[in-house]
């Protein structure tokens, strides 16, 4: 796509006559909406910011026990300032493609059903927890997507979005 793309883009300036290159390559069905799809895409690839780790942690619930990394959601509250440059250089991995392997570790324990008898093991649903840098990453990935999901999803299927 993105090879498509820099062709859009050179097609657009075009050295011989920049207008009428855009009037032929805005004539083509569809293009401006593949453009817009591919500003879209842009949008949600683009790098990790500070104000983005700031805002989930401001959100993390403080009345949650520690994660399996042993850290709460207030410790990372109480210390942002000296946590985010660390979280900033350390989810800028996700941008190189590599993670650390903690990453794709979970602990996963049984909790028991709201209000069943739990001598029975049909009453209890696994749980799976990750550290608080990964719920971290997961919560800036939702809340970017969460901006297009109304376009892409129809809205009788959204019921638990």
């Amino acid at each position: 796509m993105r090879k498509s793309r820099g062709k859009l883009r050179s097609s657009h300036r075009g050295k011989t006559n920049p207008t009428r290159n855009h009037e032929v390559v805005g004539s083509i069905p569809g293009l401006d909406q593949w453009a817009k799809d591919l500003e879209e895409i842009d949008h949600l690839n683009r790098p990790l910011t500070r104000n983005e780790i700031e805002y989930v942690i401001k959100t993390l619930h403080t009345n949650k026990g520690p994660r399996p990394d042993g850290f709460t959601g207030e410790f990372y509250q109480t210390y942002k300032e000296e946590i985010i440059p660390i979280l900033v250089k350390l989810l800028q991995k996700v941008e190189e493609g590599t993670l650390p392997k903690t990453f794709y570790e979970a602990t996963i324990t049984l909790m028991p059903k709201s209000d069943e008898n739990t001598t029975r093991k049909e009453n209890y649903k696994p749980l799976s927890l990750m550290n608080t840098d990964v719920k971290i990453l997961n919560a800036i990935l939702a809340n970017r997507i969460q901006q297009y999901v109304k376009k892409i999803i129809h809205h009788d299927q959204v019921g638990f979005i």
